[in-house]
């Protein structure tokens, strides 16, 4: 009998401002897992805690607050090897977002609004999802 283990879980946040066309990502410190990658926050789901009260509380711990938004859309990964990661993808709008003051933690070493996205750097598996948001 072959027992799987349990699967991993994150979720996260994407910002986006549809009034501006930008999108918030944070880089992560060089001392992280997966160093200098342009990424939204997010993280690994505690115990019982379900993947939208986990993204709200990375996003918390990682910028100190988390911003007035809208959800726009659910992204649910499946990976072959039973990763789950469920990113949200939510709206700033140009008053929220001047609003929203981050306060990055030490998991990350730079976070910042872009209007056009990174040319490297950026995490693999957010890539096809950014190029398509930033259209």
């Amino acid at each position: 009998k072959i027992v799987l283990a349990e699967a991993k879980r994150f979720a996260g946040y994407l910002f986006v401002c549809v009034d501006d066309n930008t999108i918030f990502l944070a880089q992560r410190s060089k001392t992280e897992n997966d160093p200098n990658l342009w990424e939204g926050l997010g993280g690994h789901l505690d115990k019982g805690e379900t993947p939208e009260d986990a993204a709200i509380r990375e996003v918390t711990e990682e910028a100190g607050s988390f911003p007035g938004c809208k959800l726009i859309k659910t992204v649910v990964n499946l990976k072959d090897d039973g990763t789950e990661y469920t990113m949200y993808v939510a709206n700033l709008t140009a008053e929220q977002k001047k609003n929203w003051k981050p306060v990055i933690n030490k998991e990350h070493q730079s976070a910042k609004w872009f209007s056009k996205l990174p040319q490297e750097n950026v995490h693999p598996e957010l890539r096809k999802e950014l190029i398509s948001l930033m259209k």
